[in-house]
């Protein structure tokens, strides 16, 4: 019965790390495997045979119910808390800046303030200056709106999108709106394909953005 409940530990251990397409599939197959080597052991009479049923079912429980819970938190981190395209890298090109910066104005745009701050680096530096800005992920995910997100909603769209791929330094021109309205600039310095530095300057205004910049709109 000893090794019966090693393999079923050992099981509930390897399961994690399956894809989900394979996980209940695998599972499933392998509580018949243990059953079955646990019949063959014990079926030495009619208290053999009640032993086979009842005893491997509290491991059993145990052990599925433990590996299931595992799985489901780590599916829940991996893929709904990290948006696709703010992952550590090396470089990005344009095309993966440009998904950065639009991962950032969609999650504020959903009120979503883990996926804005999972774009920023731990140590991240966002200011608008001249106010001191803010210092650091958790930070600016309480900046964004937190838990339970911020009070109105905001909305951020951009026009220009500029990046330098040998410097990793962006450019963004953009419209924000929350209880004002603003058209900024903001100039953003990407660390190992995350944003590093965040510095915006706006201006307030009520104008639509092609009234604003007027004639001299491209």
């Amino acid at each position: 019965m000893g090794a019966n409940i090693q393999s079923l530990f050992a099981i509930a251990s390897a399961l994690v790390s399956l894809p989900p397409t394979d996980y209940f599939k695998t599972w499933t197959a392998s509580l018949l495997a243990v059953n079955a080597r646990a019949f063959v052991t014990f079926s030495g009479g009619p208290m053999g045979l009640r032993t086979v049923f009842i005893t491997p079912l509290v491991p059993i429980l145990a052990c599925w119910t433990a590996a299931v819970s595992f799985r489901l938190a780590s599916l829940d981190y991996s893929q709904s808390k990290v948006p696709q395209a703010c992952q550590l890298k090396n470089k990005l090109s344009q095309a993966e800046f440009e998904s950065v910066m639009s991962t950032v104005a969609a999650a504020w745009n959903q009120g979503n303030a883990r996926n804005a701050a999972s774009c920023f680096t731990e140590d991240a530096i966002y200011s608008a200056p001249p106010a001191q800005g803010h210092s650091g992920r958790k930070a600016l995910y309480e900046y964004f709106g937190g838990d339970h997100g911020r009070p109105q909603p905001m909305h951020m769209r951009w026009h220009h999108l500029i990046f330098d791929p040998v410097q990793q330094i962006g450019v963004g021109e953009y419209t924000f709106e929350y209880q004002i309205q603003t058209h900024g600039i903001v100039i953003v310095r990407i660390s190992h394909g995350l944003i590093g530095n965040w510095r915006e300057y706006e201006q307030e205004s009520s104008l639509p953005w092609k009234q604003f910049v007027g004639s001299n709109d491209f």
